[in-house]
């Protein structure tokens, strides 16, 4: 296919664009055929993988890692049965103007089912933009996952709620996910270090995210990985920045902010909902997690989506 020129920029010029964002959590079992993309993406998965062939190279991708497709690369990709779940990101480096942009929708539209998706005429001649200091590897073994989850998570927040400088907020996050990755990349080596007894962390992770409203018995949780709970919890905080029941606190606190902002249980159900049987504990717990009381959560997220109707 016909490409334009490479054009380099340094990072005192970076000004990325997000064009698309969406997240995938479910059944894998999925078959992407061979495509082409027109700006840069990026794949994060904090649950199962996959397979991705980029001009005819084979990667393998598990939960923490993040995959790095350039433009006009031919790529394809198989996720296996079981559960999944990643962030997808669509973006260029800098903004190209009107003339050079394109809808989401020509993604998000296709026909995957077809044995090979057609070329978009025109788009295959996009400018290539790349940061001139560094050459992101195709597949990012992150050293810090749960950093990294955290800042798609509010990425995708940003582009799916579009409140008042939206775009100010997802450039400034895609550029501190631009950071993680260029520290990644530079201390690969040390990364790969980090990686000794990840599969173990990843069972953990996975059962807790499954778990986090049971009472749970960390040493059985240890034993049967056949590992002692000191050691445990010295992986795993390794890993996460976190003590396991910390990870623990941290996923009842998510849930219940996601409940509160339902609308629809009141303090008491939701504190049973994740977990905790005293809703008085449940509130100081969530009050010292978040600063702020349940109520005054509930009543600022509103607040927040009424003004953004303005």
């Amino acid at each position: 296919m016909t490409v334009s020129a490479r054009m380099e920029v340094n990072f005192l010029q970076l000004a990325p664009y997000v064009r698309y964002i969406h997240e995938y959590d479910g059944p894998g079992d999925i078959k992407v055929p061979p495509r082409f993309i027109y700006d840069h993406e990026l794949v994060f998965f904090t649950h199962g993988g996959g397979v991705y062939i980029l001009d005819g190279i084979s990667y393998t991708v598990s939960a923490g890692d993040l995959h790095v497709i350039r433009p006009h690369q031919r790529n394809s990709c198989m996720i296996p049965p079981g559960h999944a779940r990643y962030f997808a990101v669509h973006f260029d480096y800098l903004y190209m103007g009107d003339t050079l942009d394109f809808p989401p929708e020509v993604y998000s539209d296709c026909d995957y089912t077809q044995d090979v998706l057609p070329v978009e005429e025109g788009l295959d001649e996009r400018p290539l933009v790349e940061p001139g200091e560094v050459a992101f590897p195709s597949l990012i073994r992150t050293g810090d996952p749960l950093h990294y989850e955290r800042l798609f998570t509010e990425l995708l927040h940003a582009f799916t709620e579009r409140t008042p400088g939206f775009q100010l907020e997802m450039r400034a996050i895609l550029l501190k996910i631009l950071r993680l990755m260029y520290l990644d990349t530079a201390y690969a080596e040390e990364n790969a270090n980090k990686q000794q007894g990840r599969e173990e962390i990843d069972a953990v992770v996975l059962y807790l995210r499954d778990h986090y409203r049971e009472s749970i018995d960390f040493a059985r949780l240890a034993a049967d990985l056949a590992l002692s709970p000191n050691y445990l919890r010295t992986m795993f905080k390794k890993a996460t920045g976190k003590s396991p029941m910390e990870y623990v606190i941290q996923c009842r606190m998510e849930k219940a902010k996601e409940l509160i902002l339902e609308g629809k249980h009141p303090i008491k159900r939701i504190s049973e909902m994740v977990g905790y049987d005293d809703a008085h504990y449940f509130s100081r717990l969530f009050k010292r997690h978040e600063k702020r009381s349940p109520k005054q959560y509930a009543d600022e997220m509103l607040h927040r989506v009424k003004s953004s109707t303005f």
